[in-house]
Order: structure tokens, then sequence, then C-alpha cells
């Protein structure tokens, strides 16, 4: 999780749309949607090519391949959001000069 982390941190410099791009839809978008396709195939369809690619699974199958888009939106978002935060923090706890004690 911290190479995951400080790989994202990197990525934070080029905006909120290239981390999008590259943590939300490249990461999470086509690894949920590479995974699905085999596993539906093989468990839900039983490796029948004929049922895989008829007319309502290619609903169902587009159908989840969006939900999955949104997702990883949503995804690269919540961790833009959640790392730009924690920047910021960092910052301020930088700037701000510590407070003695009193006795």
């Amino acid at each position: 999780m911290k190479r995951q982390k400080a790989r994202m941190r990197e990525q934070l410099q080029y905006g909120w749309r290239q981390f999008v791009l590259k943590e939300g839809i490249v990461r999470f978008f086509v690894l949920i949607s590479l995974l699905y396709v085999p596993v539906s195939f093989f468990l839900i369809y039983r490796g029948d090519v004929q049922s895989f690619f008829s007319g309502e699974a290619m609903l169902r199958h587009a159908s989840s391949i969006i939900i999955f888009f949104a997702a990883g939106i949503y995804w690269g978002l919540i961790w833009y959001w959640i790392l730009k935060q924690e920047q910021h923090q960092t910052r301020e706890e930088k700037t701000v000069p510590k407070k003695r004690k009193r006795r």
C-alpha cells in the first residue's frame, strides 16, 4: 500500500484529470473489466459462446462496463481528494510554528 500511495502522490502534480484517467480508468476500470469478461464467460455462461454473444447478454455486458467505468471515475476522484487533503494537511503542519508548553 505504501508503494501504491507513493505512486499516486507523484501523479498529483499532473492535475485531477490526468490522475483520474490513470488511476481510475486505466488501473481500476481496465482491471475490473478484464476480470469480469472471462469470469462471466466461464462461470455464468459456462463457456457457451452463442449465449455469451446473444442480444440480452450483450446488454448485460454493456451495462456492467458502464457501471465499472463510472466506478473507476469515482475511485479516481475519491483517491485524488484524499491525497490532496493529506498534502494540504502536511503543508499546513510545516508552515504553522509549534507552540511551546507553559510551565
